[in-house]
Parts: structure tokens; sequence; C-alpha cells
């Protein structure tokens, strides 16, 4: 069998989830290399795939990535033009002696009422820095901030997470944050995501080198349902290696389905 390269990293990602030696036996028979990439690499790929794969990850992926701020997490989100201009000076480390101070962001945000004030709340919201958080939690505190307001700060990638429960979850509150690429965590990320099969191995592979404690968190949820539905048989590794590149469903339903194949064909 000879499987493209994306395939490969795929395969090998949830091969790392197994004991060494039962990954050595499926790589021998699916002939790839235990120690492949097992997804995309600033250093392996042009800028411009590695500014396609950055500009595509949602918003959770980046926060995590800044959290962790390891050196392929640098290098990734140097081509990640859609920080705000607040997070992207703290990225940056550029002091400015035009930032918004505290006291004008809260005033500006209370002001953020009525029809047409979210463009405003937003772009209020642009240039606040992680110096302002505190001052923005104690305002709401005192005093609940505009809903428009909330909205916009909730959107933020790097909002407190203790603050963004402050303000509530209505339906309406949750569906806005999905839009925005925010989960309440990476076992949330894993299940909720709208991403096909190949699409979410691709980030969780990158997350192996530049979010790997978040990653940890959804691999202790995703290795026991890889050892469950496909285990160290080789035959169902290879089912799922076919049936990956043009999967539509998620990765849990890949999983089942590779199981269930490979177990009928067992059965036969």
């Amino acid at each position: 069998m000879t499987l493209q390269e994306p395939t490969a990293e795929g395969v090998r990602y949830l091969l790392g989830l197994l004991d060494q030696p039962a990954a050595e036996r499926v790589c021998e028979r699916l002939d790839i290399t235990p120690d492949g990439a097992v997804g995309p690499s600033a250093d392996r790929v042009s800028s411009w795939q590695v500014r396609q794969v950055v500009q595509g990850l949602h918003g959770s992926v980046v926060a995590w990535m800044l959290q962790e701020d390891t050196p392929g997490g640098r290098t990734l989100l140097a081509y990640y033009h859609r920080l705000p201009i607040g997070l992207r000076r703290d990225v940056d480390g550029i002091e400015a002696e035009n930032d918004w101070s505290a006291e004008k962001l809260v005033a500006a945000l209370r002001l953020a009422e009525g029809p047409g004030t979210l463009k405003d709340a937003r772009a209020a919201v642009g240039w606040v820095r992680a110096v302002h958080w505190p001052a923005l939690m104690k305002a709401h505190d005192e005093r609940p901030l505009p809903g428009f307001a909330r909205w916009a700060l909730s959107e933020r990638i790097d909002c407190p997470p203790v603050l963004r429960a402050a303000f509530g979850a209505h339906p309406k509150f949750r569906h806005r944050l999905r839009q925005a690429g925010i989960y309440e965590s990476p076992v949330h990320y894993l299940h909720e995501a709208p991403l096909n099969a190949a699409q979410l191995l691709r980030v969780l592979g990158l997350g192996r080198t530049v979010f790997p404690a978040h990653l940890a968190e959804a691999e202790a949820v995703l290795g026991p349902l890889v050892r469950a539905q496909l285990g160290t048989e080789p035959e169902a590794w290879a089912v799922l290696a076919q049936l990956l590149p043009g999967f539509s469903g998620s990765l849990a339903e890949l999983l089942t389905t590779a199981g269930a194949i490979a177990g009928i064909t067992a059965a036969a």
C-alpha cells in the first residue's frame, strides 16, 4: 500500500497514541516510516503553505499557541495576520504611546448600546492588551457591561475564561463563540470543530509541536477511542488509511467506520 504524505502524516499521528512496538508493526504493514512527520511544519513547507495553514486555524487553536509560546508557534504566528492590534502588540512586545488606557476602554464599551454599536464595540476591543483585562473584569463586576461589549470581548481569543463565563451562557452567545472559533477546551474542540477527519488530523499533528500541553488533554480522550476501535491490528489500520483521504465525516466517525469494516472483514 502506497500512501500520499498527508494521509501518512494523519496515520502516524494516530499511531503515536499506541505503544511503539504496535505502531511499528502497523507502519511496516502500510509501508510508511514510523518516525516521519505527523503534520504541517514551518521548516518543511513554503511560506505560502504555512500561511494557508495558519490562517485556517480556529481562534482557540491560535490562543493555545500563544499561551504555550513554543519556538515553532512563534514562527507560525508571524504568518497569522488576524490578531487584533492590542494582542499583536503584546505578542511583538511593542510599547506604544497611543495605546488606549483602561479608563478609555471601559468608557467606550459602556457606550456600546443600541443599534449599530457592535461595530464600535469591536473597534474598541481591538485595542485591549493583556494589562487591561483585570480592569475590564473589575468594571463588569461593578456594573455589567452592555451586551455588545460583552459580545465583542468574548470573541477575543485571549479573553480570560473567568470573564467570558461571567458574561453568561445564552445559546445565541454560545453560537457566536463557535462562529469565532472559540471552544471551551481541547476536548470540546475535538468533538465539536466543523472539520472532517483529515482536516482535524492536520491540526492535531501541528499541535504536537506548537500546543502540546493543550493537545495532551484531547489525546487523553482520543487515545482510548483509537485503541478501542482499531487496536493494534494492522488490517484495521489499513482500512483507515484507505478511507481517510476522501472521508467527509468526523474523526470519531472515521475510527468507528474503519473498526467496523475491519471487524466485518475479519469475520468473513
